[in-house]
């Protein structure tokens, strides 16, 4: 109700709110969950707090690449097998992905972009 009120009220910031809420457990330490909400203020704030939570979650190159890719495509937009290919190409999010693994094509898989995409 506190960040509710405190909030900017829109259509946005209140489902973004409920999504966050929605990822709680019954067994998340308050500090964890009320904690990340402490300095929410609008839309933006909670837009970046679920990037920090998918950076974290899948990777930070990975998904930073990711929305790069996406924002500079924003007239035309990419299907799934274009924005693959140009995570495919790039060197960095391939060490990142294969860090600890070295496949006999180095081409990123298919169900990571997925995960990404689910998860937004």
């Amino acid at each position: 109700r506190e960040i509710i009120g405190r909030g900017d009220g829109s259509a946005l910031f209140l489902k973004l709110l409920t999504e966050t809420t929605a990822r709680w457990k019954s067994f998340d330490p308050p500090s964890s969950t009320f904690g990340a909400l402490a300095s929410v203020k609008n839309a933006e704030d909670l837009i970046n707090l679920m990037f920090d939570r998918l950076e974290q979650q899948h990777g930070s190159i990975l998904f930073s690449k990711s929305m790069a890719y996406l924002a500079a495509a924003t007239n035309r937009g990419l299907s799934d097998h274009e924005i693959e290919d140009l995570l495919s190409c790039d060197e960095h999010v391939l060490s990142e992905v294969y860090a600890w693994w070295v496949p006999p094509i180095r081409r990123i898989p298919p169900l990571l972009w997925t995960r990404i995409t689910e998860d937004l």
